[in-house]
């Protein structure tokens, strides 16, 4: 992995957790320093597993990623500023 570039290295990284099938995936920025297409094939893998069952939990500072959540948790300096369904936080 050494020799990838780092959005290579970020897609292997989401696979390695895909190929795992578990039932929780733990993700901190998982579009970071891909290209839109690679962000819109990740977003879409992210939201067939989520259909299937699979819990997916994404850090992530990309409003328009945050939006497309079922649950939005909005932390600011380290505390809960927000939470709600999709559609928007409540403060």
């Amino acid at each position: 992995m050494g020799e990838l570039s780092g959005g290579q290295r970020q897609r292997v990284l989401v696979v390695q957790g895909l190929v795992q099938e578990a039932d929780l995936l733990l993700l901190d920025e998982p579009t970071t320093g891909l290209d839109v297409t690679a962000q819109r094939l990740i977003a879409d893998v992210l939201a067939e597993v989520a259909e299937e069952g699979v819990t997916v939990v994404q850090a992530t500072h990309d409003l328009e990623v945050a939006r497309s959540a079922g649950h939005l948790l909005l932390l600011q300096e380290g505390r809960l500023w927000g939470r709600g369904p999709r559609g928007g936080a409540d403060r």
